[in-house]
C-alpha cells in the first residue's frame, strides 16, 4: 500500500547542492534554499528568509545549451522561482555589501511514465527504476454484457453499480506479462469513490479484492495481474437499511417484506441489516421494525 501511495506523487526530486568559488564566513552556504512539489509535477525552489539579512539574491539558471536565464529577487524575505524540468542553476547572494561566492544547485525532476488506453482512460504508471518496459501499450475495453458481465454481477452479488474491464498489456504486437507489478488507475467517475474497490475476476468467475488507495479521481492499484477488473462501490449496510444508500426508509421495510415473502434474494450483508430481532432471518416483524424506525416511531 505505501508503494501505490508513494506513485500519487508521480516523480522523485533530489536536490544536491554543492559550493563554488572562494570561501567568506561571514556569508555562510545558503541552506536556507528549499523545495516542494507542486500538483502539476513541476518544482518550487523557495528562498526562505535567512536568519540573517540578505539584500538580494541573482539567480542564473543553465541548460545543456549553457546560460538560459537569469532573475534578481530584490526582496529580502524570499521569494520563489518554479522548476519544471532537470536543470542546473546557481545562487549569489548580498550582504551588508559583501557578495557571496557562487552557490551551484542542480535539481533533477524524474518522472515516471504513464501510459494510458484512451478509451477508456484506464492507465498504468511506470516508475523508472522498473524493469517493465517504457513502450508497453495498455488495450482496454468495458464489457457491458454478455457471460463475462453476468458471473461479474452475480460474484459481487450485492446489487451494487460496478464496471466491468478487460485490460490487456502489449508490447510489439504481442502479449506482455510481468512478475513486476504493474501500477494502475482505474477511472471512478459517477462512484461514491469511499466506498469503490476493485476486484480481479478469472474466467470462471472467481474474484480476489486487489488492495488500492483512491487519489486524484483515480483508484491506484499493484498487481501483476491482466485480464478482468471490476471497478465496483462497497455498499454500507447499517441496522435496517437494506438498499445500503445510508438512509432507513419505507422502502428498506418493502424490501424487508420482498425477503419475507421470498420474492427477493438478499446477500449476506443485508440479512445483517435487515434481521432485527436476531433470529436469523428477515420476516414480516423486521419489516414492521424498519417502518416504525423509517417514520421515528421506534429506534432500532
Amino acid at each position: 500500500m505505501k508503494r501505490i501511495i508513494s506513485l500519487v506523487a508521480v516523480l522523485l526530486i533530489i536536490i544536491c547542492p554543492m559550493t563554488a568559488g572562494a570561501t567568506d564566513e561571514t556569508l555562510p552556504a545558503p541552506d536556507w534554499v528549499q523545495t516542494e512539489l507542486n500538483s502539476d509535477s513541476s518544482k518550487t525552489v523557495i528562498i526562505k528568509t535567512p536568519t540573517y539579512m540578505i539584500d538580494y539574491v541573482d539567480y542564473y539558471e543553465y541548460s545543456t545549451d549553457g546560460f538560459l536565464t537569469v532573475k534578481k529577487l530584490s526582496e529580502p524575505t524570499g521569494g520563489e522561482l518554479r522548476i519544471s524540468t532537470t536543470c542546473e542553476f546557481s545562487l549569489r547572494y548580498y550582504s551588508d555589501g559583501f557578495c557571496s561566492p557562487v552557490f551551484s544547485m542542480t535539481v533533477v525532476i524524474n518522472r515516471n511514465t504513464v501510459v494510458t488506453c484512451h478509451s477508456t482512460n484506464i492507465s498504468i504508471i511506470i516508475p523508472n527504476d522498473s524493469p517493465v518496459p517504457k513502450d508497453i501499450t495498455v488495450s482496454a475495453f468495458e464489457i457491458i454484457n454478455g457471460p463475462d458481465y453476468i458471473a461479474a454481477d452475480e460474484a459481487i452479488d450485492d446489487n451494487v453499480p460496478f464496471r466491468l474491464y478487460d485490460v490487456t498489456v502489449m508490447r510489439n504486437g504481442k502479449i506482455y506479462s510481468s512478475e513486476e507489478p504493474f501500477y494502475y488507475l482505474f477511472p471512478t467517475e459517477g462512484y461514491d469513490v469511499t466506498h469503490c474497490k476493485i476486484y480481479h475476476m478469472t474466467e470462471k468467475g472467481v474474484i480476489t479484492l486487489i488492495d488500492s488507495v483512491y487519489e486524484m479521481n483515480m483508484l491506484f492499484c499493484a498487481t501483476e495481474k491482466t485480464g478482468m477488473f471490476i471497478v465496483a462501490e462497497d455498499m454500507l449496510y447499517s441496522t435496517g437499511d437494506l438498499s445500503g444508500d445510508g438512509k432507513v426508509q419505507a422502502k428498506d421495510a418493502r424490501l424487508a417484506l420482498r425477503i419475507a415473502a421470498r420474492l427477493d434474494s438478499c446477500s449476506e450483508k443485508q440479512l445483517s441489516a435487515g434481521d432485527i430481532d436476531k433470529n436469523g432471518k428477515i420476516d414480516a416483524s423486521d419489516a414492521r421494525k424498519i417502518l416504525r424506525f423509517a417514520a421515528s416511531l421506534d429506534i432500532i
